[in-house]
């Protein structure tokens, strides 16, 4: 038997650690009217031009594949309203919303628009690693979960992934 600590790892976990997508709805050159916005093939019921973030909120999260706490939405049309998406749509890249602005009035004879941007790329990375406490020597070395490397650093110990 080797004098080597063992790490045991008895239960892996998978965390998704990285970013939440966030994109920008901009309604441009509309005095009135209304749009609608697609996302992953779900369409919203008609949007005012100058609708409040917690309409448009509120018609995201009226989708059959969002959920309330899914979308997050804050600033104003005119100005470019933030789409931030979290939950099961967190910490990766998803579909871009597309708009339908036909149904908008334009303003000064200039063309009304509805401009989608992405402003911050969702991503994540899966880490896998085990939980639980390890026996070494009879000391019980409980895993601090911010990564396996800082686990086996704190602990002394060497072990495989999970």
């Amino acid at each position: 038997m080797s004098d080597e600590p063992t790490y045991i790892l008895d239960t892996p976990v998978t965390d998704i650690t990285g970013t939440d997508e966030a994109q920008k709805v901009q309604v441009k050159n509309a005095e009135g009217g209304t749009f609608t916005l697609t996302f992953d093939g779900d369409t919203t019921a008609p949007i005012a031009f100058d609708a409040t973030a917690g309409a448009v909120e509120d018609a995201l999260a009226a989708l059959n594949n969002l959920e309330a706490d899914e979308v997050a939405v804050a600033g104003t049309l005119a100005e470019g309203a933030s789409v931030t998406f979290s939950g099961a749509w967190g910490d990766q890249d998803v579909p871009v919303l597309t708009a339908d602005a036909t149904a908008l009035v334009e303003e000064d004879e200039k063309t009304a628009e509805v401009v989608i941007t992405t402003t911050v790329a969702g991503a994540g990375t899966a880490v896998q690693r085990g939980t639980g406490d390890a026996d070494r020597t009879g000391e019980v070395s409980p895993l601090s979960g911010s990564s396996p490397t800082a686990d086996r650093e704190a602990n002394g110990a060497s072990y495989g992934d999970a």
